[in-house]
């Protein structure tokens, strides 16, 4: 498992809210948000897990940007 590097850009498609409710979306469906480490964290510690794009650089998580699923 790759660690997650101190400066990770997290692009949420659902706002940085805890409450998931505003849709932040481009044209293509990914995260358009960009929310902090702490957000991804948090996120990541959750039960109900969502679909992401993971980018990896040296083996060090350094992009996750969440797919938008209906």
């Amino acid at each position: 498992m790759a660690g997650i590097a101190a400066d990770v850009r997290f692009l949420s498609a659902y706002g940085c809210s805890v409450a998931l409710r505003k849709v932040t979306l481009g044209r293509d469906g990914l995260g358009a948000k960009r929310c902090s480490r702490a957000t991804l964290l948090k996120r990541a510690k959750e039960k109900d897990h969502r679909p992401a794009l993971i980018t990896v650089h040296k083996g060090r998580i350094v992009q996750v940007q969440e797919i938008f699923t209906a």
